[in-house]
């Protein structure tokens, strides 16, 4: 078998975290685990099965609006005592976490909103930030902040360094 260290490394991410994997005291890779989750993936891939609803959504989406998509998705945690958000999409499905997350996404798509267009993301506001990630129970998403400074970054980036 190759060592990973001889493939390529197009992105350089093998490159920046092999200190961390080298010096890391409370997490260890099985590697037996890996290559049996490495065949099922290469299956499913094979089996056209990787990409499905429960990943992206029920509305196709562009590598771009995948891009968009994965810059907002972390921490969907609610504080202790304090309610999960929600998201009702469509009616009658209540969603929490990555799933609500994309119907978030779908629900912005079949409203026509251009959530994968550069000018609008870079302009987008707070209150269009809270619009896109309401919630069905009152509960903001965790991080709105920082979802809508990504939101903008994101698409800053994409226009400045790959021309929108």
């Amino acid at each position: 078998m190759k060592s990973t260290y001889s493939l390529p490394d197009p992105l350089g991410i093998r490159k920046t975290t092999v200190s961390v994997f080298k010096n890391s005291k409370f997490v260890s890779v099985d590697y037996e685990k890996l290559i049996i989750f490495a065949k099922e993936i290469k299956k499913r891939i094979d089996r056209k099965e990787l990409l499905d609803e429960w990943q992206f959504g029920k509305i196709k989406k562009s590598p771009q609006d995948i891009f968009i998509l994965d810059t907002v998705n972390f921490c969907f945690w609610a504080k202790e005592g304090e309610r999960k958000w929600k998201v009702e999409y469509p009616k009658g499905n209540i969603l929490d976490g990555w799933k609500a997350l994309v119907a978030c996404f779908d629900r912005v798509m079949e409203d026509k909103i251009p959530i994968s267009d550069c000018r609008f993301l870079e302009n987008i506001t707070i209150d269009q930030t809270k619009k896109l990630f309401r919630s069905c129970n009152r509960t903001k998403i965790p991080l709105l902040q920082e979802r809508f400074k990504f939101l903008k970054q994101s698409a800053r980036i994409l226009r400045q360094k790959l021309g929108g």
